[in-house]
């Protein structure tokens, strides 16, 4: 074989174990965590509510998601943390910002599932 070839072949070979490595086991379950569903009241209203998810995760230090608006100061989003005191201190962290929330509260409220679709649910 024409030595340009074999050094193709090579280098296609470890991109593809370089890639299968990137991609890891899928088969396996994501690592343990724990989401605190929350309640942030902000002294301000804000022009969009990414930008009040951005400021609880800096101002928390964890991971946000599920950020939502439920009132013209008030957002609910989920802290998403290593363990439930990790989740404490990063509401703590956040209530100590007196410039930035006015209040942070545990989310208790049930969400109910989204209706199915009449044809799927028969």
């Amino acid at each position: 074989m024409p030595r340009s070839l074999v050094s193709r072949l090579g280098l296609s070979a470890a991109a593809l174990a370089m890639t299968a490595c990137a991609q890891g086991d899928r088969s396996s379950p994501p690592p343990p965590g724990y989401a605190q569903r929350v309640l942030v009241t902000t002294f301000i209203e804000w022009p969009s509510t990414a930008e009040v998810a951005g400021r609880v995760a800096q101002i928390g230090g964890v991971p946000v998601r599920d950020a939502g608006q439920d009132g013209p100061r008030v957002y609910r989003m989920t802290l998403a943390c290593n363990d439930e005191p990790a989740c404490r201190d990063a509401m703590q962290r956040l209530s100590a910002d007196r410039a930035f929330v006015q209040a942070i509260e545990r989310d208790a409220r049930q969400r109910l599932p989204a209706r199915p679709e009449r044809d799927t649910s028969r």
